[in-house]
């Protein structure tokens, strides 16, 4: 997923991979991860609507900013992606917000976004 990212920004091909990450969200394998990557591309398309609907269908577990991922490697590195892709998740929702003027939405995800036990350590 990172490589098609990365591919997206680099080449003039931006509608076709754009296009070939949105089957993959909307395959009956769909991860969390290519979700939030068709979300995070589509809104450097300035298409609003289309990435609220993409992070409709995406579902964290009630009362946490933590997802379940398969990733192989130490339990320290698995964190660190897990933080990184719910950041993306309640980041994409706060600019939303943000830009659709919804002040109360944007708090809520800036709220999320922000760890109290962080800024703590």
């Amino acid at each position: 997923l990172e490589l098609l990212e990365e591919v997206y920004r680099e080449s003039g091909t931006d509608e076709q991979i754009l296009e070939m990450v949105g089957k993959l969200h909307n395959s009956r394998q769909s991860s969390i991860q290519s979700s939030l990557l068709f979300a995070k591309m589509l809104y450097q398309c300035d298409r609003l609507d289309e990435v609220s609907k993409v992070l409709d269908k995406v579902k964290l577990p009630a009362g946490s900013t933590k997802f379940p991922m398969a990733i192989l490697g130490s339990e320290d590195k698995r964190q660190q992606m897990t933080e990184v892709w719910s950041d993306l998740y309640h980041a994409l929702r706060y600019l939303i917000a943000v830009r659709q003027e919804r002040s109360e939405d944007a708090l809520q995800e800036a709220k999320s976004l922000l760890r109290e036990n962080k800024i703590l350590e």
